[in-house]
């Protein structure tokens, strides 16, 4: 007899084995055996230990993004407050600071929800687009990252859906109207889809476009397409185009009496086109909250969260990947020296600053304390093997 993932427990009953074991390695943090164990042991995907915690809640409080999607996928149940302090998942991820699994979690679409829009009428009827592709869209929607070079690389790794343009962007469409149509809106998962399908149908346009004036594959189309976004000029290190394409995104958005529309038209009104903060600026801020986006470090080109690799030249800008940081190359290298400037002028003004509080702390010479930024400081490159 298998053992039921989707299987709730009511508090003070007894753990097995395998539920008791996957605790124990998430407080460990051994990812690898409790990702084995959620696969291939017995457990109840919603279980609760001696305080009431599910395995979700205590994977969003230990900050792992990985087990919070594995669980969210396998059904964990994100409003479970049978915790003796009656916190949510959410609530665990926020106290303790875990805002990448916060954003994980607010953002997160069941693939059941994919399914129930590709087949309207029941599993046995006409779907509208191959079965196939579900797992793909799902991938697609549950992602907090809207950046559209992230959204075009998602296009690129599943090129057969641009084969299946018609059909794909309808259950885009579908998915967004429902988050706005449905009892409780969700004008925040509403964005989210809503940018999703803009870009998408950008790319498609794009394609269209330049396949008329030659023979270069959709893929090719589509690099084409990230770089023209991604483009600056020799006036200002600032990708106009990106940020028209967030602008426009915006605009076009239907459901002008949500509030959130509202003020993102307001703050992005009084923001002068080429100023910080950007559109997207603002629309990543209304998806993953200000705090996570002072808290982290993104991948210039895709803007996924990158703290381990950097521009080896000018150590200032960020990628989550060497395809990333080849990708960006072409627009980066234009600021590369003027960027390692700016970087070793702040270095120095770090050293200046630290000399001035020693010789306030110990009535010191400035010029015989002087040293140089610590490891924890912000302005300290990193280390040369984390180098992109």
């Amino acid at each position: 007899m298998g053992c039921p993932m989707k299987f709730t427990m009511k508090p003070g009953e007894t753990l097995m084995a395998d539920e008791k074991e996957l605790y124990d390695v998430i407080q460990s943090g051994d990812t690898a055996r409790a990702l084995d164990i959620i696969k291939n042991g017995c457990i109840r995907v919603d279980c609760l230990d001696e305080n009431g915690a599910t395995p979700l809640q205590q994977a969003a409080f230990k900050g792992n993004v990985e087990l919070c999607r594995v669980l969210l996928d396998r059904g964990a149940d994100v409003n479970s407050n049978e915790h003796e302090h009656a916190y949510t998942a959410l609530m665990f991820g926020a106290l303790s600071g875990q805002h990448h699994c916060v954003s994980v979690i607010n953002n997160y679409l069941s693939i059941e929800d994919v399914e129930r829009i590709i087949h309207p009428k029941g599993i046995d009827t006409k779907e509208r687009i191959p079965m196939k592709f579900a797992k793909e869209i799902h991938q697609l929607v549950r992602s907090y990252n809207i950046h559209p070079v992230k959204i075009i690389k998602f296009l690129q790794a599943n090129i057969e859906l641009v084969e299946h343009r018609k059909p794909f962007v309808i259950v885009l469409e579908e998915l967004f109207d429902l988050q706005m149509k449905q009892k409780e809106t969700n004008e925040v998962m509403a964005l989210k889809l809503w940018i999703i399908v803009f870009t998408i149908k950008e790319a498609f346009k794009f394609i269209d476009l330049k396949k008329s004036e030659g023979t270069k594959t959709p893929d090719d189309l589509l690099v084409l397409f990230a770089k023209q976004l991604l483009a600056t000029d020799a006036e200002a290190n600032f990708p106009k185009n990106l940020e028209l394409l967030a602008r426009q995104g915006i605009k076009a958005f239907p459901y002008h009496q949500s509030v959130l529309f509202q003020t993102l038209v307001k703050s992005v009104g009084q923001t002068e086109f080429g100023n910080e903060p950007s559109a997207l600026s603002y629309l990543h801020q209304a998806l993953l909250g200000q705090r996570m986006m002072m808290d982290e470090t993104f991948c210039a080109a895709c803007g996924e969260p990158a703290k381990k690799k950097r521009c080896a030249g000018c150590k200032a800008v960020n990628y989550c990947s060497a395809e990333c940081q080849k990708l960006h190359w072409f627009s980066h290298k234009r600021w590369c020296a003027t960027l390692a400037m700016k970087q070793d002028m702040m270095n120095e003004q770090w050293d200046v600053d630290e000399s001035a509080k020693t010789e306030g702390a110990d009535g010191s010479d400035a010029a015989e304390t002087t040293q140089g930024p610590s490891v924890s400081s912000p302005a300290t490159p990193v280390a040369a093997e984390n180098e992109a």
